[in-house]
């Protein structure tokens, strides 16, 4: 079948929930993809952050194959090494004190949210339930995750939502604080470290994460931190939330831990997990067998290669050739770390993003300003600076 039959296909049988680009891909390897006419694609989007070591890494195409011979599910009723040995190695490298695993980013934060309630009901304070989020940020798209995602596109059709929630806005951090400070009943404040889809990515100022901080500190509110796209040495850390000498009481992970499996995660203080009891929360597919041993390859893999300090690299000649475009005058503005950038072009974005389609390069919009870079954590320094010659050609 050529890919317009294949769309043909999909449009009568699949729910027209994704905008997808005219592309069937037929399959991957390192940065780049072939679709089924076979051109070839550098990847400058991972899966939308996902594809942390790339596309059919050898090393998890082996660990699938090992652990699928083995035991792929088992029920939470049991035990198993590897949920045990991934739950371990995620706990000395945060610095908190328990996990819970499921399946994906909007799972992890449904997880953060009821933690954060358990946390004052169990402490015979039911009345202090509400969330405070941002204006414009995004934590996924189920009933929770959707009722402190602070964008009303999104909402609209699903209300009435879950209530309590209260949001500040992004683009005046003082007007946030000062709601965080004097909003009654506040359970915990939910942030992207990185705020990547509302204003199309922004690095939150220091000074403020470390307010944020101090004043959940001096109110007993939680800090949950929402690391789905910036976690797992996106930004050049291993989490995010290092660039800002800070520990949250909760942080929801999930893309780059699988490297495209399934995987979402929560992490909490010891001090706040020991809240949620037992039956309050629970999943069929969460942290199994297979999964977990994808997982625990993957921090392996990002720890031995020093993934974090070639993203923290590579994430420096971003900045410098950004800088350098914007100087130019092909940007109006950049954000970003790591390898996680939004660059908002002079030209129609659409028309760049189209430009760097044809010149075989996977880029995706952000609204409507702005383009998202994302390639896999695994880039070498050529394949990054080849993509970014492509990009420039198509912001000229």
């Amino acid at each position: 079948m050529k890919s317009e039959e294949w769309i043909e296909l999909e449009h009568k049988v699949h729910l027209q929930t994704y905008k997808r680009y005219p592309v069937v891909l037929a399959s991957g390897e390192g940065v780049y993809l072939k679709d089924i006419e076979d051109k070839k694609y550098l990847d400058f989007i991972g899966g939308i952050s996902v594809c942390s070591l790339g596309h059919s890494h050898p090393e998890i195409a082996e660990i699938l194959h090992k652990q699928a011979h083995t035991l792929i599910h088992a029920s939470n009723l049991f035990y198993h090494p590897n949920q045990i040995l991934l739950a371990k190695k995620l706990v000395d490298l945060s610095g908190l004190g328990k996990v819970f695993f499921c399946n994906s980013g909007a799972e992890a934060n449904e997880g953060a949210l009821k933690i954060a309630r358990a946390y004052h009901f169990s402490k015979g304070i039911p009345e202090k339930n509400k969330f405070l989020a941002f204006e414009g940020s995004f934590h996924g798209r189920t009933f929770g995750a959707l009722s402190v995602t602070g964008q009303e596109k999104y909402q609209e059709p699903f209300r009435p939502l879950v209530p309590g929630v209260v949001f500040g806005p992004m683009d005046n951090l003082d007007k946030f604080l000062d709601i965080l400070e004097n909003e009654e009943n506040l359970a915990a404040v939910i942030m992207e470290t990185m705020p990547v889809e509302g204003m199309g990515i922004f690095v939150l100022p220091k000074k403020f994460v470390k307010r944020v901080r101090e004043i959940c500190d001096q109110k007993d509110i939680l800090l949950i931190l929402d690391e789905v796209q910036a976690g797992i040495a996106r930004t050049g850390k291993m989490f995010c939330y290092e660039h800002y000498e800070i520990t949250p009481d909760i942080v929801s992970l999930a893309k780059g831990l699988g490297t495209g499996v399934p995987i979402g995660a929560v992490l909490a203080r010891d001090s706040v997990a020991s809240h949620l009891k037992y039956g309050q929360h629970a999943t069929t597919f969460g942290g199994s067998p297979l999964i977990c041993s994808v997982s625990l390859k993957v921090l392996e893999i990002i720890e031995r290669d020093k993934i974090v300090e070639h993203v923290a690299k590579l994430g420096k000649l971003a900045d410098e050739v950004f800088d350098k475009w914007l100087k130019e005058g092909l940007l109006k503005d950049y954000r970003g770390m790591g390898l996680l950038w939004g660059i908002d072009p002079v030209k129609k974005t659409e028309e760049v993003f189209n430009r760097a389609f044809e010149l075989g390069l996977f880029v995706n919009m952000l609204g409507t300003d702005t383009l998202r870079i994302a390639p896999p954590l695994i880039i070498s320094n050529e394949e990054f600076e080849k993509g970014l010659n492509i990009l420039e050609i198509a912001l000229k």
